[in-house]
């Protein structure tokens, strides 16, 4: 069972459209989340992604989704890129190919190491009681890209029944530019370990290019790989793909977010 609070984000938020950014998305449409003023992180926007036909008869499986003001929209983000989340998903819905879902997109705000106490404790439970969603960690699901897809590890480590899926892209293994001496991936890799849930109630996808800052996560990459074979995981639950010649990107992201999206969303 969710642990749950009354959040002060339920009662300090209004939600409403926004007029002046996201109006133009390639499917569904974007709600959100204005003046959210949560206990544990800053303020920040979240914007809710719904996909065409958006059904309060029907439930639907929630993705959270961090560096939400790249969830759809090109032309608010420093040189233009998105993540296309309103044209991948929306596209395997159509083809019902994947779960009915929606998106929380999770604007960047001032760092805290109260994140993920913030998205599980006041976050989840104010979208289960607000939007049509499901409410069983199967149908809760987490993705980022980079740091953050680190940080979509830790969540669903730490929270194993309220999580059942992490999508991370490029997971920022090394931590840090520096790469000779470096102590964080060791400290990574052993987090991991320690926390990887039991493989039979969750999925995780990794992915990784091989230019800019991917090239170097290879010697990291291969211990947590050791780590997800010794924990149980198989193809059925774990998947890693490596994709040739692209790099650390938003760009590159979009191109294969559909990927993920088809493997933890799939019918």
């Amino acid at each position: 069972m969710k642990r749950r609070i009354l959040p002060a984000l339920l009662l300090l938020s209004c939600i409403k459209c926004y007029s002046q950014h996201l109006t133009d998305v390639a499917s569904g449409s974007i709600r959100g989340l204005e003046n959210v003023r949560p206990v544990y992180v800053g303020t920040r926007p979240i914007d809710i992604w719904l996909h065409y036909g958006y059904d309060t008869n029907h439930k639907y499986a929630v993705l959270y989704l961090h560096n939400g003001q790249m969830l759809s929209d090109s032309t608010i983000n420093r040189n233009h890129p998105e993540r296309g989340v309103d044209e991948s998903p929306g596209r395997l819905m159509a083809e019902h190919i994947i779960r009915k879902c929606m998106v929380a997109g999770i604007w960047n705000g001032p760092i805290s190491a109260n994140y993920k106490e913030f998205l599980i404790r006041e976050l989840n439970p104010f979208i289960d009681s607000t939007f049509s969603a499901l409410k069983d960690p199967a149908n809760t699901l987490i993705a980022g890209s980079g740091m953050e897809g680190l940080i979509s590890m830790y969540a669903n480590g730490e929270y194993p029944r309220d999580l059942s899926a992490a999508h991370c892209l490029s997971a920022y293994w090394p931590g840090t530019f520096k790469t000779e001496d470096n102590p964080l991936p060791p400290a990574f890799l052993k987090y991991f370990r320690d926390y990887v849930p039991l493989h039979k109630n969750h999925k995780l996808y990794f992915d990784y290019g091989t230019e800019t800052l991917d090239s170097n996560y290879k010697p990291s990459r291969q211990q947590a790989y050791r780590i997800m074979k010794l924990k149980g995981y198989t193809p059925l639950n774990w998947i890693t793909k490596e994709f040739p010649g692209t790099a650390h990107t938003e760009t590159a992201w979009n191109t294969r977010f559909y990927v993920s999206a088809l493997f933890l969303l799939g019918k």
